[in-house]
């Protein structure tokens, strides 16, 4: 580790910070131009944080604090608040290196459950930052190596409680990637990882195939597609022990719901015998009756059959992309549903005339529109029905699994937990 770091232009202008002073804070863009007059040659620097503080506050929510700096990549590209301390929470024990550390938010959450953590970081001033950073808010726990993964790895001597790492990219843009293409390459370094760490945790762009990570891997024990609010964040995997490994042991997958806290909402894991859920149709749909979006995890997670065959659900759409319970249905409550929940009002058939007729006369033009297994997206619906953005109500377009087309429109259960 060198002795002194790249320094961020910021970290000796401390002063800086009284721009965060100002209500509303400022445009980025227009303090870029007007603010060179006070602050010179660091205006971009602070512009750049400006930008940086919106997102923050919000994605960071309990981590953030005044005076923290960022790089605008590295902020899109780190943990947010919530999945860094569901992560923090899987483990705990003496001893984390996160060798991919970034801006250092992953390292802050597992300071909590570790006695230690090594923050490994290649980019100097990258690591710079996230000491920083750390300092601000007094980690003392936290130590700082401006190297490569695998220099750390060489170099490192002992055994770690757990070592986590979040590859990336070397080519940003290319769509379609293996763990080989990144960096780290995890696949070349899993024998050093399986030696010096008891556990080992990988973090993966929620775009990250299932099935091609299990080739790559396939003696990994466990994959956990982790969401959000709706949205998937992160795919993790990895080793919770050196016990019952082997291509024979095949991995669990799970999808994991969490709140702001990093808590568990729901969590739902495929089953090795899972049948499919029985198919209704539309003309079967009473008003009161449930109508069910699966998050984005279970899907992801391929668990909708397993969530279904547990709750007693059966599928309105011939993808299993849309549930449905009978209101009556006792065993039932959106509470237990890892989704989106709607009560539905009425469904008829896609008749395109007759629907514009009967929103017409409901005087519904500003709803929410969601399509499951059905030819015209969301853009083309809005255009067709001349429907806008808005909370009048919910309209659901589906394809039944006989293949006939309905229009259902629905209000947000009051018990609904997907967000």
């Amino acid at each position: 580790m060198p002795d002194a770091l790249p320094q961020h232009p910021l970290m000796g202008r401390p002063e800086w910070v009284e721009v965060l002073e100002a209500r509303p804070l400022p445009d980025p863009a227009e303090f870029a131009i007007r603010g060179r007059g006070q602050w010179g040659e660091v205006t971009p620097d602070i512009a750049e944080q400006l930008f940086c503080y919106r997102r923050a506050e919000k994605k960071l929510a309990g981590f953030h604090q005044k005076g923290w700096l960022y790089r605008r990549l590295s902020l899109e590209q780190c943990s947010g608040a919530a999945a860094a301390r569901y992560k923090a929470g899987l483990f705990s024990g003496e001893l984390c290196a996160d060798l991919t550390g970034g801006l250092g938010i992953d390292s802050l959450a597992f300071a909590v459950s570790f006695g230690q953590v090594h923050h490994v970081e290649a980019v100097p001033v990258i690591s710079a930052l996230a000491r920083h950073n750390h300092h601000i808010s007094g980690a003392a726990n936290i130590r700082h190596y401006a190297e490569t993964t695998a220099d750390f790895l060489q170099r490192f001597r002992g055994k770690a409680d757990l070592m986590y790492a979040d590859p990336s990219r070397r080519d940003g843009d290319a769509r379609v990637f293996r763990l080989a293409d990144c960096e780290p390459n995890i696949p070349e370094l899993l024998p050093l990882l399986r030696e010096k760490a008891q556990h080992v945790l990988l973090k993966l762009s929620p775009l990250y195939d299932l099935k091609q990570l299990i080739r790559e891997l396939p003696e990994i024990q466990f994959i956990e597609v982790v969401s959000h609010r709706g949205e998937v964040k992160e795919i993790l995997a990895g080793w919770r022990n050196e016990r019952d490994t082997g291509p024979e042991r095949s991995a669990t997958i799970s999808a994991v719901l969490i709140d702001d806290a990093g808590n568990v909402l729901h969590r739902a894991e495929q089953s090795p015998v899972t049948t499919q859920p029985p198919q209704v149709s539309g003309d079967a749909l009473l008003p009161g009756d449930f109508l069910l979006l699966p998050d984005p995890a279970v899907v992801k997670a391929e668990v909708t059959a397993a969530v279904a065959g547990h709750l007693s659900l059966s599928s309105l759409s011939g993808d299993w992309s849309l549930l449905w319970a009978r209101k009556s249905n006792p065993g039932f409550s959106p509470k237990t549903f890892p989704g989106r929940s709607f009560v539905l009002e009425w469904c008829l058939p896609f008749h395109p005339k007759q629907l514009k007729k009967k929103l017409r006369r409901e005087n519904l033009k500003r709803v929410h529109v969601y399509r499951r297994d059905f030819p015209v997206n969301v853009a083309g619906l809005r255009k067709k029905f001349q429907l806008e953005m808005g909370e009048e109500g919910h309209l659901l377009f589906f394809t039944d699994g006989s293949g006939q087309r309905w229009c259902a429109r629905c209000t947000l259960s009051i018990l609904d937990t997907g967000r």
